[in-house]
């Protein structure tokens, strides 16, 4: 009987033990993150320790997570290649495409939307696109912002002399001492480096994108699960640390520290009101020059080709009206370059065929900005 109770004494003794010792904390997630040097969004401070916005936005979801994150520095190329072999975990920020989302996963949540644009050495006239006609322009290497400037210059036929740089300091460095007439890089990597070069901030601007973490495909889907659960609810509160975070990443390439939430919520609103009115009036005022203002501007830069050549050319207005006609197409229709110039086109299309060519001319204002149709006309050879 005793021997009963000293047994059942010492199981209620192990069982206690068990439910009021100190909890057991979960293991460290060790985290390998790709980072590369693109102030604001990555740069080391004079200590060496890796600052930024998307950095301190990681940071905040670790402490919350209990992660270890080891930080593994490298071009942009680099970080790339690394990420696609699994050597790292998280690339701390990278542009979201359909392209890239066959290789890598994404979080559903965006760090931040941005768009492409052309910083040029002042004084010197680039305010368009063809303006940049036998420029030397530095773009940054598997960027995706020079992958589409590259293919924005092709559909306008203009020669340019690329210099491939890793990074937007070069490639700004480069336009500083003249070695580089224009820089192409996106809107918040221009806020920050147009302070410290002697630099111009152009008109042109295009591809808007949205910036995200990425991981490996198929592997750390709780990674991802944890950052989009915790960036929702730091964008939606106008005085979390990824409004501080941004706005302090904007300073003069200083550390990045982060302010009491009550200084600079209204700065932080401001600036992101600011930034999205700016996005979309230079849009509009883009896609306004690109179809009437540059083309008329450029045409008589390339009237000699156009009218020594036997292919048929015109150009006309958002209304259809005719602006300018080849010599070889008031050939083909009998008619005067007085008589076409202000009327419509689409008179001349056979009537059956001008349903598809106005489908057409509405596609030519969505992205990529061309399209080909088949159509008649009534020409004097009938």
């Amino acid at each position: 009987m005793l021997r009963s109770l000293l047994n059942l004494f010492f199981l209620l003794f192990a069982v206690s033990s068990i439910l009021f010792s100190n909890p057991v904390h979960a293991a460290e997630r060790h985290v390998r993150v790709g980072v590369r040097d693109n102030a604001p969004f990555v740069f080391q401070d004079e200590k060496g320790i890796f600052r930024g916005f998307s950095v301190e936005i990681l940071e905040y979801v670790a402490e919350k997570e209990n992660w270890e994150l080891e930080y593994v520095h490298g071009t942009w190329a680099e970080s790339l290649d690394r990420l696609e072999r699994g050597a790292i975990d998280v690339l701390s920020h990278i542009a979201y495409s359909r392209e890239r989302a066959l290789k890598f996963d994404f979080t559903r949540e965006t760090l931040l939307s941005n768009w492409g644009i052309v910083y040029s050495k002042p004084g010197i006239g680039i305010e368009t696109i063809p303006d940049l006609e036998g420029k030397r322009v530095a773009l940054i290497k598997k960027a995706i912002h020079a992958k589409a400037f590259k293919k924005l210059a092709n559909d306008f036929s203009i020669h340019i002399e690329v210099i491939e740089v890793d990074n937007p300091q070069d490639g700004f460095q480069l336009v500083s001492t003249n070695k580089a007439d224009a820089v192409v890089t996106h809107r918040v990597s221009g806020l920050h480096h147009e302070k410290h070069h002697d630099v111009e901030r152009t008109n042109i601007i295009f591809h808007p994108i949205e910036i995200r973490y990425a991981m490996p495909k198929g592997k750390n889907s709780d990674l991802i699960a944890a950052i989009d659960q915790h960036l929702k609810k730091l964008k939606a509160d106008k005085n979390s640390v990824f409004y501080q975070a941004f706005n302090a990443s904007m300073e003069l390439g200083k550390t990045v520290t982060i302010i009491p939430k009550w200084v600079y919520w209204i700065s932080a609103l401001a600036i992101v009101i600011i930034g999205f009115l700016l996005f979309f009036n230079r849009i509009l005022t883009s896609r306004i020059n690109m179809r009437t203002k540059d083309l008329q501007e450029s045409e008589n830069k390339y009237r000699l080709v156009v009218e020594n050549q036997t292919d048929m050319m015109v150009t006309f207005n958002l209304e259809g009206e005719l602006l300018y006609v080849s010599p070889s197409y008031c050939k083909t229709f009998g008619k005067s370059q007085e008589e076409l110039i202000g009327k419509q086109f689409m008179p001349l299309i056979h009537e059956e065929d001008r349903g598809k060519v106005e489908d057409a001319i509405k596609e030519v204002h969505k992205p990529p900005y061309n399209v080909s149709v088949e159509h008649r006309s009534m020409t004097t050879d009938g």
